[in-house]
């Protein structure tokens, strides 16, 4: 597989750079002092009671599930919020822009580079995830399936940074609105879930499918059928005044991805009609960066030729006292 320009160069400088591995570093730090605390209080209780309790440790694994996912949906808008405003920042865009690549071709390869980097750290994450299965209860492919259903979460956030970054007009701007749409993204289900609650009658909260958009949710009901624990989505229900679902909960995990993929797919497609050249539509009245990197090299070209025919000028009124004095 041949990597773009912007993968080889995105790859270079993380490679050389510490932001990658200390973020590693950090994220696996916390997830590894998190699950051997709790795993090993398990252990000193076992110890004093002479009875281990399985059921435990799959509450331990859940809880890291969790909190690492959680991880990584915090890290995600940074990677890309911050891809396309930087380059305008940086005065670098408009020399992306004066390339072969295309405008597809720049958020795409962005988009790869980070999904490259986020793939790496929910990777590193995977042991800490396996430290409460050291007893059993779960097999490691289906945290191996976790992972990759983490991947389907980030890429949807990811996209939102992507589209934030395009918009923006400065790195600062596009991170704070990348931060908010994912923040409205993961708990703005719940909330408009658990705010229908108080309005409606036991049974009859419609707003509970809303529940299917928020990747939390995906995350939560795959781990809850891995650990046998599905009750506990039947006990969701009923506390938001919603009647339990069996075809929703039995297919909630494939729903929530499909959603997450899509609208992944269609935030990207934004993206790029927003960074692309346009003549027209409803975003005709701003001029696109390669439209404004054009004017500039015009701009350019005229002042270049103002000043040579000046300069010329000049030459010439300076000869004409010579060519005086010559005929005298």
């Amino acid at each position: 597989m041949r990597l773009g320009p912007i993968i080889k160069r995105d790859i270079e400088i993380k490679s050389r750079g510490m932001s990658l591995p200390v973020g590693m570093t950090v994220i696996n730090a916390v997830l590894f002092a998190a699950a051997l605390a709790m795993s090993f209080g398990e252990i000193l209780s076992a110890k004093t009671s002479y009875s281990l309790n399985y059921a435990a440790f799959l509450d331990i694994f859940i809880i890291i599930v969790m909190f690492d996912y959680i991880l990584m949906l915090f890290c995600a808008p940074i990677m890309t919020a911050g891809s396309i405003s930087g380059e305008r920042e940086r005065g670098t865009f408009d020399l992306l822009l004066t390339t072969r690549l295309s405008a597809a071709d720049i958020i795409i390869e962005k988009l790869v580079s980070a999904l490259i980097s986020m793939g790496t750290i929910i990777a590193s994450g995977l042991p800490a995830i396996l430290v409460p299965l050291m007893f059993g209860g779960v097999r490691i492919q289906s945290a191996v399936f976790l992972s990759l259903l983490f991947m389907a979460g980030v890429f949807e956030i990811l996209s939102l940074g992507m589209l934030a970054g395009s918009i923006g007009s400065s790195s600062v701007r596009s991170i704070t609105a990348a931060y908010a749409g994912a923040a409205c993204i993961v708990a703005g289900p719940l909330l408009i879930a658990a705010a229908a609650a108080a309005f409606s009658r036991d049974g009859g909260n419609g707003a509970v499918y809303l529940l299917t958009v928020d990747p939390l949710f995906t995350v939560f009901s795959s781990v809850l059928r891995m650990t046998g624990r599905t009750q506990l989505l039947n006990e969701l229900f009923l506390l938001l005044k919603a009647s339990p679902d069996a075809g929703l909960i039995r297919h909630s995990v494939l729903i929530g991805t499909l959603i997450q993929v899509a609208a992944g797919f269609g935030l990207i497609m934004l993206s790029i009609i927003y960074t692309m050249p346009r003549s027209g539509g409803f975003l005709s009245g701003r001029k696109s960066d390669r439209a404004k990197s054009n004017d500039r090299a015009k701009s350019g070209d005229r002042v270049k030729s103002s000043d040579r025919a000046k300069s010329s000028d000049r030459v010439k009124n300076s000869d004409r006292p010579d060519n005086n004095r010559s005929q005298k």
